[in-house]
């Protein structure tokens, strides 16, 4: 069971579909998709879409999936889960999200992990390894 986790900043929430409806609006910005997706066709769309997601695994079961709400403000520290490996997938003419993954520690991932992955040719996988 994923638990609110807090810093002295802001405070990651496990995503629900209740944060659905406060989402909505900051994913209706069409200035977030200059690189990737669109936004959400509708607020029931949404909300369907993070229920969904509410089982925290991939459809085929092998991947525990952390999806997270940020709200301000605080609380503590939590750390409950032991990550090996971290990854994400961006669009490779997205070089800002690039960059920050590059200060994040993360480095670009092998043809190997691009494929067990199924990225698709105009997208790029990094990953970091936790030890």
């Amino acid at each position: 069971m994923m638990q609110v986790i807090g810093t002295g900043s802001l405070t990651l929430e496990p995503q629900t579909a209740a944060h659905a409806e406060e989402m909505f609006a900051v994913l209706s910005d069409p200035a977030i998709y200059a690189h990737e997706n669109e936004p959400p066709p509708s607020l029931e769309w949404l909300r369907a879409r993070f229920a969904k997601l509410e089982s925290r695994r991939s459809a085929d079961g092998q991947q525990q999936w952390l999806n997270w709400g940020i709200r301000l403000p605080s609380s503590e520290l939590v750390q409950r889960y032991q990550l090996r490996q971290l990854t994400a997938v961006f669009k490779r003419k997205n070089l800002r999200s690039m960059r920050l993954l590059e200060r994040l520690g993360f480095s670009p991932a092998s043809l190997e992990q691009h494929m067990k992955h199924q990225v698709e040719p105009g997208e790029r996988l990094m990953q970091r390894e936790e030890r």
